[in-house]
Parts: C-alpha cells; sequence; structure tokens
C-alpha cells in the first residue's frame, strides 16, 4: 500500500462570481490506473470548467450551473481580447451590472463614502457614483 502525499493532489482553481462561482477542475491523471484513482481530484467534474451561478435564483440551493471544456473558456477569454463587437457587449453590461449594483447597495442605507469605494471597486467613475447616492433605487431587474 502507498503513501498518499496531499501536497501532490491536483487542486482546483476557483474564481468566487459576485453571485457565483468558476471552478476549473484539473483532468484525470491517464497512464496507470491507481495513480488515476488518487490523483483525480473530483470524478464528477474532472477536466472541466463549472460555472455557477445564483442570480436570479430563488436560492443558493437551487443554482444554475454549466460545465466548460477548459478549450472553450479559453475561446471565450479570447473572444474577449480580439473581437471589439464582443467585447464592446461584454464591457457594457458589467458597467449596467455595477450601476445595478451600487444601486442595491444604496438601497441598504449605505452612506456616500461607502458607495465611492464599491464604486472606485466597480471602476465607475465619480459622477456616476454620486448620481446613484442622489437617486432613488431604480434597480432593473
Amino acid at each position: 500500500m502507498g503513501v498518499l502525499d496531499f501536497e501532490k493532489l491536483p487542486k482546483p482553481a476557483r474564481l468566487n462570481l459576485s453571485y457565483g462561482r468558476v471552478v476549473a477542475y484539473p483532468h484525470k491523471k491517464s497512464g496507470n490506473p491507481e495513480d488515476s484513482i488518487i490523483n483525480e481530484f473530483d470524478p464528477k467534474h474532472a477536466g472541466y470548467v463549472l460555472i455557477e451561478s445564483y442570480a436570479n435564483c430563488s436560492s443558493r440551493d437551487i443554482s444554475k450551473q454549466v460545465h466548460l471544456t477548459h478549450m472553450d473558456v479559453l475561446t471565450i477569454i479570447k473572444a474577449y481580447e480580439e473581437d471589439e463587437r464582443f467585447k464592446a457587449a461584454i464591457d457594457e453590461g458589467y458597467h449596467r451590472n455595477a450601476l445595478d449594483e451600487l444601486r442595491r447597495l444604496k438601497s441598504t442605507g449605505a452612506s456616500l463614502t461607502t458607495l465611492q469605494s464599491a464604486g472606485k471597486d466597480y471602476g465607475l467613475c465619480d459622477g456616476e457614483i454620486v448620481d446613484v447616492f442622489q437617486s432613488g433605487y431604480h434597480c432593473k431587474e
């Protein structure tokens, strides 16, 4: 019987999103069947990128999931970097989402300082942040 070295087990790379997560699971080790068993981090997800979101879901327990290949994820990233139309669509959507998040934060009674801090993190300009602070909560759902 061999000794397991947990430091050598491949670990998934994880990125937390505002309403979900992205996890890139390593592939199963090929070759020796015994190695593939101990090096497989999660048999259900091995070799895929899991994108999970609970945005617009009734709870976190009922989240939406999609499994993409690593190649598909890289294609998405390259499209963002190389296709100006795709990049503009994503950037515009991001900007609208950032304003909506700031409006949600304002609806909790957050101060202007808190909104400025969050708005800067989202990449919004000072004028947009002040406009959100001075206006009511009008988030488009």
